[in-house]
């Protein structure tokens, strides 16, 4: 699958990622895209309240998702998620609650050899009702880059990612909330 979107490479961290039985690595450059308006999760309701009125770029928020997602039989460019736990703003208070719906798009899916590369943005969370991201969701609010290597096995062939997989992005831009 490829999607018409220029990326601009800028490793700037390098974790591993625990997803069923494969390893992925992954790096987070910066990179501008365009994703499609609409509620995340309608059934999805978070009771606690935004506290804080920002997050400034370069703060980590863990995603869990919500779908299965496999770089061979890709079917969609969205993975509804949600955040895993409160993140707090430098005020200390909550900015993003637990629970909180997100949006992560598959911009690319690379195969280079016995690699493969994923590149996925973290592109808007809803809040209450209430959309957040970057730019009018015309730029991801994070990106990241998942990698895998065939030549390490059969079970390395693709980046997959189960159902509850924990992701982490880390801002590109500041988010503002209020």
């Amino acid at each position: 699958m490829h999607f018409p979107h220029k990326f601009l490479f800028i490793p700037a961290l390098a974790i591993t990622l625990l997803s069923g039985c494969n390893r992925a690595k992954q790096q987070t450059p910066s990179t501008q895209s365009v994703a499609k308006e609409g509620p995340l999760v309608d059934q999805m309701t978070v009771t606690t309240q935004v506290q804080s009125h920002g997050l400034p770029a370069g703060v980590t928020i863990p995603v869990v998702t919500l779908e299965i997602f496999d770089s061979e039989t890709v079917r969609s460019q969205f993975l509804v998620a949600r955040i895993e736990e409160d993140v707090k703003g430098p005020d200390g208070l909550v900015a993003l609650p637990a629970g909180t719906a997100a949006l992560v798009v598959v911009r690319e899916v690379l195969r280079l050899g016995t690699k493969v590369q994923t590149i996925l943005g973290l592109n808007r969370v809803e809040i209450a009702g209430k959309t957040y991201s970057a730019n009018g969701g015309g730029k991801d609010l994070a990106t990241l880059i998942l990698e895998e290597d065939a030549a390490k096995g059969i079970g390395h062939r693709s980046v997959h990612l189960e159902r509850l997989s924990r992701v982490v992005f880390k801002l590109d831009t500041p988010l503002q909330l209020k």
